[in-house]
């Protein structure tokens, strides 16, 4: 059942003092003189002792004025900040072939940044590659996962692992590059977290675009965990894709994502104190809104931070809250506005035919957020009206 007391408290929970002014990352710089890059999207990015880094696909598309993907070129590129976000360099291309997309971005605890992407010459297998200078430049560690398509991706520093859940299967990668890996899935990773010895991840079921979450140790078969988890009413076909999946303060799971039925589309924080449970179940957005596309992460308090688009104005946003405290039921601060013009409005919705432009994807899967200390940083595809471009922001807060 979704619980109805999220909002009894939303109003008192302090504000936060500061917010970044909105930086458009800059673009690649031409891998083929005939294709120059005039769109970005798809942003994960990382935060770790005042460096930030955001990987994101560089797009060719047919004009800087439309989505048209006739002659369409993709390339991931990595824009690094060395000074807690203040200020980005130019875009650097981390290598893994002249085709990828699909980056996924993260940080272990050793400080040790990760990226997987797809390279789309070779079937969608995937290349990982570790940077271990904050961003500046990467290495490649493995290349040729059989992912086949929407991988994410999660680092195990202890273990010295990474584990990738995509639709060609379940991967344990050491961090010298050896591989091994589980079955081929009828689902797409969208989210995942260190746990149960290995890794867990939010999958997407290809057929019912509903959520399961799966444990995966690296040793045996992959187990999904727990009841389905649905992605919005049976009467509609469609839903967006983006989750977060992470741990709670207490180490039980949290679970953002998006539920949508023909009137509305809510953002939902499930938690579970096991995998295995049904958990709790509650509306983060607004009654009535068109809210799509979140992000979460946790910060050293054990507070959850969220941002998700709302699109049901004149013009779209992106909003950003954070708990009260690692009590959730405690609730959470105003929607507060980060980018009041991120996407269109009317009740635009990704993936929906009547609300895409012609040709083309808008906003594409996801978006993301990360804590380094008191900051929470955001990075996020900007785009009411072509061309798209990733922008990147955050939100002090009170320790």
């Amino acid at each position: 059942m979704l619980a109805a007391w999220a909002f009894v408290a939303c109003a008192e929970a302090s504000e936060p003092p500061a917010t970044g002014p909105l930086i458009e990352l800059p673009l690649l710089a031409p891998i083929d003189p005939t294709k120059p890059f005039n769109h970005s999207a798809e942003a994960t990015l990382v935060a770790n002792g005042g460096h930030v880094a955001v990987a994101a696909t560089q797009l060719h598309l047919d004009s800087e004025t439309s989505f048209g993907t006739t002659n369409l070129l993709r390339k991931v590129a990595v824009i690094a900040s060395h000074d807690r976000g203040e200020r980005f360099g130019a875009a650097m291309d981390p290598g893994g072939g002249p085709s990828t997309s699909d980056p996924v971005l993260r940080a272990g605890e050793d400080g040790t940044f990760w990226l997987a992407a797809l390279d789309t010459d070779h079937a969608n297998s995937a290349i990982v590659a570790e940077s271990d200078d904050q961003g500046r430049s990467f290495r490649e560690v493995a290349r040729g996962v059989a992912t086949l398509d929407k991988e994410w991706l999660v680092v195990d520093a202890r273990a010295r692992a990474l584990y990738i859940a995509a639709a060609g299967g379940v991967f344990r990668i050491a961090y010298d590059g050896a591989v091994s890996g589980s079955n081929v899935l009828a689902a797409y990773g969208e989210s995942g977290c260190s746990g149960e010895g290995g890794a867990v991840f939010a999958v997407r079921e290809a057929g019912t675009l509903h959520t399961r979450l799966l444990s995966y140790d690296g040793a045996s078969e992959p187990v999904l965990r727990g009841p389905v988890i649905d992605a919005g009413d049976a009467a509609v076909p469609r839903a967006a894709a983006a989750a977060s999946l992470g741990r709670t303060f207490d180490g039980g799971y949290f679970l953002v994502h998006t539920f949508r039925s023909a009137v509305a589309s809510e953002v939902r924080l499930l938690l579970r104190a096991t995998l295995d449970e049904a958990g709790t179940e509650l509306s983060l957005s607004r009654p009535s809104k068109i809210a799509f596309h979140p992000a979460a992460a946790i910060d050293a308090a054990g507070r959850l931070h969220a941002i998700w688009y709302e699109s049901d104005g004149p013009t779209g946003m992106l909003v950003y809250v954070r708990s009260k405290s690692a009590r959730f039921q405690e609730g959470f601060s105003e929607p507060r506005i980060i980018d009041p013009q991120a996407c269109p409005g009317g009740g635009f919705y990704p993936g929906e035919a009547d609300t895409e432009p012609t040709g083309g994807r808008r906003l594409r899967e996801y978006i993301d957020i990360a804590i380094d200390g008191s900051r929470a940083h955001f990075a996020w595809t900007h785009a009411p009206v072509a061309p798209s471009r990733v922008y990147t922001s955050y939100r002090d807060f009170e320790p």
